[in-house]
């Protein structure tokens, strides 16, 4: 999702043109293998989007302009243009579902690397308990109205927070890998990790994407300067507490 989206964004900077191929399987990890139970699901949300970007299938096109699949060095030639505001409005207004949320409601989803497929000091992509049990106690103060999500493939392994508004949500326990993505893409505060998953939710995100860098160990994840931008000046609030 990620390589497709963020060729598509290259190839509107760029002012080249951009057809798109369906997800051929949904590849957890090489030591976990396929999970493609919400494959046509995915797909489908995929042709809604880019129906209403105008892109079309690579197999419905004579003459094949840049393929998302074979765009293998999308991440190199990401720049700070990539994430123009006038690039990415599109994409905002083209994703197809429906939030989640109660209407009225504040909603922090904060996206932790969890799961089979990497283990604790794995790239350094397991982002730490530790830092979690210390930042939701201050969200939850500086946002006293707030819902405070946790979005993560297996259980986050985090304090009791004792609060009613702190709401984990696990693959494991029978939520969708939809559910969780329109959850990232709706979220009122977004919480990146050092993901691919969450990195390409965000760029339908048109509200708060938030990065601490420190936690981005995905090596070549692109990522918008701005987005840890914000996290610096969020987090100033955070501290008082």
């Amino acid at each position: 999702m990620l390589c497709m989206f963020l060729g598509y964004l290259n190839t509107v900077r760029d002012g080249q043109e951009f057809c798109y191929t369906p997800l051929q399987t949904i590849l957890l990890a090489n030591d976990v293998g396929p999970a493609n139970n919400e494959l046509a699901l995915l797909n489908s949300i995929i042709k809604k989007i880019m129906n209403k970007l105008s892109v079309p299938c690579c197999s419905e096109v004579q003459s094949t302009p840049i393929e998302a699949s074979n765009h293998e060095d999308v991440y190199p030639n990401v720049n700070k243009d990539t994430f123009l505001k006038k690039n990415l409005l599109p994409l905002h207004s083209a994703w197809p579902l429906e939030s989640p949320y109660e209407e009225g409601t504040f909603n922090v989803v904060i996206h932790l690397r969890r799961g089979k497929d990497i283990v604790r000091g794995d790239v350094n992509r397991w982002t730490p308990s530790d830092y979690y049990n210390d930042l939701i106690p201050k969200l939850l103060t500086s946002y006293p109205k707030a819902l405070i999500h946790t979005v993560s493939w297996e259980c986050p392994e985090l304090s009791d927070f004792n609060s009613s508004r702190v709401i984990h949500h696990t693959c494991s326990e029978g939520d969708e890998i939809t559910e969780h993505y329109n959850m990232l893409v709706h979220a009122d505060m977004l919480f990146l990790c050092s993901s691919t998953f969450s990195s390409s939710a965000a760029l339908f995100n048109k509200n708060m994407v938030l990065l601490d860098s420190s936690l981005m160990k995905l090596t070549g994840c692109p990522t918008d300067e701005r987005w840890a931008n914000n996290f610096t000046e969020e987090s100033t609030k955070w501290e008082k507490h």
